[in-house]
């Protein structure tokens, strides 16, 4: 094994071959975390009070004075946690990435361990992990809601106002972050990114396979209702949270399966167009939900994938025939009709929507994976934070990105040929196409009309 060299820490003591206690010292605290050879990590820092669980949040505003022990990971929490660099200090000015998790809007964690890994603090970047209200606590809306406002999306908000105050003192450069999510949290990083959200704490965004469910929770309301037998109130659910927490959880259970061909929360309805004037890298699979469905995958197994498709087109809101809409899927995707149609109803259409319609720069990646080995949703993050010494390149791209350099590959524009950057899984190679999303651009509109929804 070889020797690990002591370095000297910019934190004020040695940084040991052994994972050691390590303290930063801002205006909102002292944090304590541990201190490992190639990184140090502070753990489930927790930013924001809640008054309740369908309660809006507030900022946390610590003292100097204060000691907070950031050494031991609180999934559970609404938290934070922080990765850097071995001795990474106060004027380093190191970019930042937050990075937002996914998990439908329903799960997830900020300690999830698909985002975590030595690689970014190599590349001398600091990682910010962002937990969030999940499930009805995070994104059920009520009567006096504001139309746009999500309880988990504005917990993030407040995350990133304390990376705004703090992260300077953990070596950052508060003026230069990225913001970066996956999935639930690639939706999340968009929903910041609109003109009425944005704030100027992220300089860019990276949204990997973003994800929003095609309907609002207003049309779902009354079947949770139903569900269960209470009024969707903000006072009716924290009583029901504090009597009968088992009941609200299997409620929610039922709805979720009630909707599987969507997600049952989330922010809605998305478009592209209100974002605001900042880069953008989106990103997604080409084979997104292929194996997520069982029954789903047992009916293209069995050749009847195509019926399927004929079936659900309205309510997966395809806007094209149904007919069309396989012809050209096929000619892609082969034989997998229904599992095309739902990772292009949940996942790429989004990715689409933003890349025609985003008011700023716009970069495109798209992964293809094979038959055998589909590139499925959630594949790409072990590539962006966990890479395989013979697969960097998409780390790389990430990592300039953080950095302020733009991809060296066209942007997408429509008088531009769409041009896309293409990876492929199985050689680890990289190509530039012109509008391979053209599908599912075709196949479903921009701009959902809410109002009207009900008659699709």
């Amino acid at each position: 094994m070889p020797t690990i060299v002591e370095r000297q820490s910019c934190y004020g003591s040695t940084m040991p071959t052994a994972p050691a206690p390590v303290t930063v010292s801002t205006p909102e605290g002292r944090f304590r975390g541990i201190a490992h050879a190639t990184h140090a990590e502070f753990s489930s820092i927790e930013f924001c009070t809640i008054p309740g669980p369908f309660q809006d949040s507030r900022p946390r505003r610590g003292t100097p004075e204060e000691r907070i022990d950031a050494t031991t990971a609180h999934p559970e929490r609404v938290a934070l946690s922080v990765t850097t660099p071995p001795g990474a200090a106060f004027g380093d000015d190191l970019p930042v990435i937050v990075y937002v998790h996914g998990g439908s809007y329903d799960s997830g964690s900020h300690e999830e361990e698909d985002s975590q890994g030595p690689a970014m603090s190599r590349a001398g970047i600091i990682v910010v992990r962002l937990g969030y209200r999940t499930g009805l606590p995070g994104f059920a809306q009520f009567s006096d809601d504001e139309p746009q406002h999500y309880r988990g999306v504005a917990d993030c908000q407040w995350g990133l106002e304390w990376v705004q105050r703090c992260i300077e003192y953990f070596g950052g450069d508060p003026t230069n972050i990225t913001l970066v999510g996956q999935s639930a949290g690639a939706g999340i990083a968009l929903w910041l990114t609109r003109r009425d959200h944005y704030r100027g704490a992220f300089r860019r965004v990276v949204a990997m396979s973003p994800a929003y469910p095609r309907r609002p929770f207003a049309q779902r309301k009354g079947s949770l209702r139903r569900l269960l037998f209470t009024p969707i109130t903000r006072r009716h659910l924290t009583e029901l949270h504090r009597t009968k927490p088992e009941a609200l959880a299997r409620g929610y259970r039922r709805l979720r399966s009630r909707y599987f061909y969507d997600l049952a929360l989330g922010p809605s309805a998305f478009a592209a167009n209100e974002l605001s004037n900042i880069p953008i890298l989106v990103t997604c699979t080409r084979e997104e939900c292929f194996e997520f469905v069982p029954a789903v995958r047992r009916l293209d197994a069995r050749g009847h994938g195509g019926m399927a498709v004929r079936v659900m087109a309205k309510t997966m809101g395809l806007e094209v025939p149904a007919s069309s809409y396989l012809r050209s899927a096929r000619k892609v995707y082969g034989r997998r009709e229904m599992s095309q149609l739902i990772s292009d109803a949940s996942i790429r259409r989004w990715v689409s929507d933003t890349a025609e319609n985003a008011p700023a720069q716009c970069w495109v990646l798209q992964y293809e994976g094979s038959d055998a080995h589909p590139m499925l949703h959630c594949d790409d993050l072990p590539l962006v934070f966990r890479p395989e010494p013979t697969r960097r390149s998409i780390h790389r791209i990430v990592v300039d990105f953080a950095r302020g350099t733009m991809p060296a590959w066209p942007r997408y524009q429509r008088t531009d040929g769409r041009k896309v950057r293409v990876y492929d899984a199985t050689s680890g190679e990289l190509r530039t196409e012109s509008d391979p999303l053209k599908p599912v651009r075709l196949a479903f509109t921009h701009h959902i009309p809410w109002k009207s929804a009900g008659a699709r």
